[in-house]
């Protein structure tokens, strides 16, 4: 039998994951899945592992500068693992949900499942048997009766192995994501803030007991129990490669836990979820203590916003005072900071296309269309095909097909932040049209907190700045709009704010509504539609809080309960759609 190049690369790799016998592994409730690879002259770039819930999805970026196409071989495998019965929460141990993607696109995996007794491979005499390699309950007793024995023992209770192996084609001088998608089956249990085995746990993830006692203690204070669950991740191409971990933080939990921690050694992002963050130099394995709320916990009343739930195009998000979950194809998390900034990044263009962060996803099919990357690690994607990338000493640009790299001290913007803290907490906002890339850059007075502002356009050819505003302190100014026809805008939250130009130079204030407060947010869509997302009138009338003008801000309407105005908000505004849900 004759195959193709990629496919015996996949036969032969998910072949050799089960000649070898592995140890095996007596966790009932944990079986790990180690992910392999045979490169040749590929290399790896970046690797990201993504957390949600106990859906892991690995993105592993490669690099091929030869002038030739490379294979790329991987291969997936369980260890030997027993069978307890239908009671064990993991009874099923085929990981039968993996796939294999490239660039976003679906490869062909091979799955092999095979079956050991008392060191020997004996998946020939069970299939003799018509008996699969994987034990279960639902196996006929008189097949059973009829196996033979193995050095006098008769065959049963065996152990069994699964692997997956697949391949991939990259083009000559190219790169390459390669992911593969699971839901894991982690070690799990129930345990005691002040048992000695949580402690345990906690130290063995490099993690400060105390720091993690106290963050559940303060989440809820009478509780003295949490779930603690291990995600062990063997990955043997892992050598000495920094490794990106992003732990999300789901709103639906196995037994309705509620995930509030995770620690892992070498890991530098946050304690508390959702966490995005590196380990350096990670090498051949990363272990991840995820630690969650049980049911019993009162939710935390002082955060008292329920989740808001609303839909951009046909992709459902669900939000609450920190968190928004994006229930795209997968799920993407995003964190709300103080001030109510996101990050990653969220926002839309003018046909409700979503981005968020690196990642760009279809308003109707919920696809990205700019899939993830590992390699893209702190990217941040624009509409008008804009795409920012923090570095040490400012910004890789792109727009268009131009790109060029940007000095942040050409910015004015804070010296004391590094250019990825000020593009996270918004000291720097940015916004392009079909032409021109504009910044909104907030600088600080000696005194430290007087605010100062001015846009400066960047030239994305070369990256030369230059100033084309100073607009002082008008107000805390909180957004930087751009829209085909309504040209550009700039929102202030705290003297109710909206400045509106055409070529970035020349600002005007727009003279809004008497009586508004609460301006957080605007869309201008055409000279003559102007949105406003702030309260006119707080009674049950207005639900929504928006304000419509058809005139270019003569006269304002403050959208009723069902108005049908509300079919107008422009797909490109998030606020809006948020807010046209209220009832």
């Amino acid at each position: 039998m004759k195959f193709n190049g990629a496919l015996s690369i996949a036969l032969m790799l998910s072949a050799c994951c089960f000649a070898r016998l592995g140890f095996a592994y007596d966790f009932e409730n944990g079986v790990p899945l180690t992910v392999g690879a045979h490169l040749g002259e590929a290399r790896i770039e970046a690797v990201q592992i993504r957390l949600n819930g106990r859906d892991v999805e690995l993105a592993i970026s490669l690099s091929n500068a030869t002038k030739h196409p490379q294979y790329a071989g991987f291969y997936a495998v369980t260890p030997l693992f027993g069978y307890l019965g239908e009671g064990e929460e993991h009874a099923d141990k085929t990981f039968h949900d993996l796939k294999a993607f490239q660039d976003g696109e679906s490869l062909r995996v091979i799955n092999t499942q095979r079956a050991y007794f008392l060191g020997q491979d004996v998946t020939h005499v069970l299939r003799k048997a018509g008996i699969g390699p994987i034990y279960s309950n639902e196996i006929h007793w008189k097949k059973l009766a009829k196996l033979p024995s193995l050095q006098n023992i008769r065959v049963e209770n065996w152990q069994s192995q699964v692997s997956f192996g697949w391949s991939a084609r990259i083009a000559p001088e190219s790169m390459a994501v390669e992911t593969v998608s699971y839901a894991a089956l982690p070690q799990f249990g129930i345990e005691s803030l002040d048992s000695d085995n949580f402690l345990h746990l906690v130290q063995q993830h490099c993690g400060n007991p105390e720091e993690l006692k106290g963050l559940v203690q303060r989440a809820a204070p009478e509780e003295t129990g949490v779930l603690a669950e291990v995600f062990q991740f063997p990955l043997p191409f892992l050598q000495m490669k920094d490794a990106r971990i992003t732990i999300e933080k789901p709103k639906s939990r196995w037994m309705h836990s509620r995930a509030i921690a995770a620690v892992a050694c070498g890991y530098d992002g946050e304690i508390d979820l959702p966490s995005d963050g590196v380990i350096k130099s990670a090498n051949n394995s990363i272990s991840v203590l995820v630690v969650s709320l049980l049911p019993s916990a009162p939710a935390d009343e002082s955060r008292a916003m329920p989740t808001l739930h609303y839909e951009v195009g046909k992709v459902a998000f669900a939000e609450d005072v920190d968190h928004i979950q994006i229930l795209s194809k997968p799920q993407v998390g995003i964190k709300v900071l103080p001030g109510g900034h996101t990050w990653p990044l969220l926002q839309l263009d003018e046909d409700g296309r979503i981005y968020a962060g690196s990642t760009a996803i279809d308003p109707v099919s919920g696809e990205p269309t700019v899939p993830f990357r590992a390699d893209t690690r702190d990217k941040v994607l624009f509409p008008n095909d804009l795409a920012i990338t923090p570095t040490c000493n400012g910004y890789k640009i792109r727009h268009r097909q131009s790109q060029c790299s940007l000095p942040y001290k050409s910015l004015g913007a804070p010296s004391g932040r590094s250019p990825f803290e000020a593009l996270q907490v918004a000291n720097i906002k940015l916004a392009a049209s079909q032409g021109k890339v504009l910044a909104l850059v907030t600088s600080f007075l000696s005194d430290g907190q007087t605010s100062q502002y001015h846009v400066r356009s960047i030239d994305p050819r070369t990256c030369k700045v230059s100033l084309t505003a100073k607009l002082g302190n008008p107000d805390l100014l909180v957004e930087l709009g751009q829209s085909r026809r309504g040209g550009w805008w700039i929102t202030g939250s705290i003297e109710q704010t909206l400045l509106t130009s055409q070529d970035g130079r020349k600002w005007k204030k727009v003279k809004l509504p008497e009586g508004l407060s609460s301006l957080v947010s605007s869309y201008v869509v055409d000279s003559k539609q102007i949105w406003l997302a702030g309260v006119l009138d707080s009674s049950d009338e207005y639900p929504n809080l928006l304000v419509y003008s058809a005139d270019g801000g003569a006269s304002w309407t403050n959208l009723k309960k069902n108005d049908p105005l509300l079919a107008k908000v422009p797909a490109g505004w998030l606020e809006g759609q948020k807010r046209k849900v209220a009832q």
